[in-house]
């Protein structure tokens, strides 16, 4: 599947990207939809990982001694940018999403057949990652070369595991991306991929149309001249050195040029696409939906390129973060968060979704597979003496205080320290919102100086097992950087996020 050899390729990708986003206005009004386009540019040279280099999955995964045939330590490569950035405009207000200048080094692990780029020592930024989410990634591209040797009019079906990751969706529920090959010339086969795809991402349904064209490099094997049998035919007899220069379409993998019958093999990643993709995807409860038609190029080459040098890796300088330093620890599937206000550090699972932040604080939704699970606020506190620390039965007093009427009862708290010294107050209670049961968890960080932050879980009652310890991770995530300035009591105020009433998910709005 993977086009990446021993040596390094030189890749250049372009998107382009013109249409609408909407979101739901309300009940029974008509969307909201605003105009979009995205212009993007991705320059960046890919080799295998380093002989006994692996992401953390991949390496737990080999220490478990369950490591899947297709598993990121076996698909591992690394990216090193030139240039990744990308131009978005919504309804006339423009902004820049770039790699920060510590994230030009790019792990690419294969997860199914879905490539999730990474940091090898910490995490990307939300925005970062979504930057690197790019249809028709290079990884892929073999993969819509047929089986066998390439014939002018071959046809064939690209596997429906391919299509989804290429095209960088979740799941295909119906539809197929068909192939044919419309031309061999000297060195060349014309590709051409098409086809309508039913699927879902993250849960919510999309419609996507494409249409490709690849151009890839074959050569030919077993060439021969033709020669009259005794009994008149025409045969081919092998010669390798047989050199083509125009081709018209014959049987059997073969292609006769001039009076040399050649059978051709498709040859290493030299190749280029181009591919214009129409999409329409609902909006869920983290994001707007869309129309769009999204142009994308790509091409690779053997060559190294000049990367630029930066640093990398943890502790690094991030760009667009106020000189912020990315906290150690990552992988695929981990995204790195900072509070604009720079009092917390959140790193945690990509299926957390930031929908709001301010000074108040931060609101993710915990989204799997198109459900709502849970809702997360987080909020910094004022900073205490460390030698007077918040006790559970305060955290307790607080909670219930906070949510009032809906409070029904505790149902466990328990206090720990984690390795890096900081205390962690965890209490759950039960009640009901509306006619709704739910369940909180509500969570006091302190650590060796004092610092503090809250964060409070919202998950309906029925989706408590599916929850599970969601909220352990991402608290094992979240960290104090600078001293907290914001007043409130020790679950924070009524009107923090924290410990604002349960409700029902807002409808998603424009971002």
């Amino acid at each position: 599947m993977s086009g990446v050899g021993a040596e390094p390729i030189r890749v250049r990708q372009t998107l382009d990207v013109e249409g609408q986003i909407f979101a739901p206005a309300g009940r029974g009004a008509e969307p909201v939809r605003r105009p979009i386009t995205v212009t993007g540019r991705f320059d960046f040279v890919e080799e295998p990982a380093p002989k006994g280099q692996a992401s953390s999955e991949a390496k737990g995964q080999a220490s478990s001694g369950q490591e899947p045939a297709n598993s990121p330590a076996k698909s591992l490569v690394v990216r090193r940018y030139l240039d990744a950035v990308a131009d978005l405009k919504i309804d006339g207000v423009a902004t820049r999403s770039l790699l920060g200048p510590d994230a030009r080094t790019v792990q690419v692990a294969m997860q199914g057949t879905a490539p999730s780029p990474h940091l090898a020592d910490a995490s990307l930024t939300r925005d970062e990652a979504d930057l690197l989410d790019v249809p028709f990634d290079p990884l892929l591209l073999d993969g819509l070369r047929p089986a066998g040797n390439p014939v002018v009019g071959m046809a064939w079906k690209v596997g429906a595991d391919i299509a989804a990751g290429l095209l960088a969706i979740d799941t295909i529920e119906t539809g197929e991306l068909a192939g044919e090959i419309a031309e061999i010339t000297a060195g060349r086969g014309t590709l051409r991929i098409s086809g309508t795809i039913e699927g879902a991402v993250d849960g919510v349904p999309t419609r996507l149309v494409v249409e490709a064209v690849g151009s890839v490099p074959v050569r030919g094997v077993d060439a021969a001249p033709l020669a009259a049998d005794v009994d008149g035919r025409v045969d081919a007899q092998p010669d390798a050195s047989a050199e083509p220069t125009e081709s018209v379409a014959a049987g059997a993998g073969q292609t006769v040029v001039g009076d040399v019958a050649t059978r051709w093999q498709f040859a290493g990643p030299h190749d280029q696409w181009t591919a214009t993709i129409r999409e329409h995807r609902q909006a869920s409860h983290v994001a707007p939906g869309f129309e769009l038609e999204a142009r994308v190029s790509v091409s690779r080459r053997p060559g190294t390129g000049q990367p630029a040098t930066q640093s990398e890796g943890a502790g690094a300088v991030a760009a667009g973060l106020g000189g912020a330093a990315r906290p150690a620890g990552g992988g695929p599937g981990r995204i790195w968060y900072r509070d604009p206000a720079g009092r917390y550090d959140l790193v945690h699972d990509a299926r957390w979704r930031l929908v709001e932040e301010g000074d108040a604080g931060s609101v993710f939704r915990l989204v799997d597979r198109g459900t709502l699970v849970g809702q997360c606020s987080i909020t910094a506190l004022p900073r205490v003496d460390p030698t007077a620390a918040t006790t559970v039965a305060a955290v307790q007093r607080d909670v219930e205080a906070a949510l009032g009427s809906q409070f029904g009862q505790f149902v466990e708290a328990a206090e720990s320290v984690r390795d890096d010294g900081v205390r962690v107050i965890r209490v759950v209670s039960a009640g009901r919102a509306g006619d709704l049961p739910f369940r909180w968890i509500h969570h006091v960080i302190t650590d060796p100086l004092g610092q503090r932050a809250a964060a409070a879980f919202m998950v309906e009652e029925p989706l408590a097992e599916r929850f599970g310890g969601t909220d352990a991770d991402l608290i094992a995530g979240l960290r104090c950087v600078s001293p907290a300035v914001v007043a409130g009591p020790t679950a924070g105020k009524p009107d923090d996020p924290a410990d604002r009433e349960a409700r029902l998910p807002r409808e998603t709005s424009l971002p």
